[in-house]
């Protein structure tokens, strides 16, 4: 059976502020901050989906964080990038060569030890929904850094109702 999404348009900005408030009192009794870092982008896609996508990377970051997270959004003439970066251990070699495997739990967790092993192999299948792509790494704060990659850009002149064509 395949699974069908909807294609509506989702500003992706407004969709991380959302979810990070979700996430602000856990992260601040931890002691972690969440920095947004975002440009007003607009995908077509799944908003609930991509609401999914985006707790499961802030759920592994404050799950590996020690003190951020910085959650970035950008965008170019063809593509919207999601980057979620924590200051954690990062991925070990095995970590990062099963991180998509369901049910694979990373040993590198320092703030707790809940989790079914599920969050980045729903994070690949939500962005394969959305013909994207995810890459993980190493981030600039020497932890994680987990990469969503969307095609479905809309640009801004895309996304205004044009008038109806009046040719006289």
């Amino acid at each position: 059976t395949s699974v069908q999404i909807s294609k509506n348009k989702v500003q992706l900005d407004q969709l991380v502020e959302l979810v990070a408030a979700e996430f602000s009192v856990l992260a601040a009794s931890r002691g972690i901050t969440i920095r947004r870092v975002c440009e007003p982008v607009a995908v077509m896609g799944d908003q609930d989906a991509l609401a999914i996508l985006l707790r499961n990377l802030l759920s592994n970051a404050l799950r590996y964080a020690n003190k951020q997270i910085r959650v970035e959004i950008s965008a170019n003439d063809q593509y919207a990038t999601i980057a979620v970066v924590d200051d954690g251990p990062g991925f070990s070699e095995e970590s990062s060569t099963r991180a998509f495997n369901r049910f694979f739990r990373g040993p590198e967790a320092t703030h707790s030890s809940d989790g079914a092993g599920l969050g980045l192999a729903m994070v690949l299948r939500i962005s394969q929904l959305h013909s994207g792509t995810v890459e993980i790494g190493r981030g600039h704060f020497g932890g994680a850094r987990v990469i969503v990659t969307l095609k479905y850009l809309c640009p801004e002149s895309a996304m205004e109702v044009s008038p109806a064509a009046n040719p006289g």
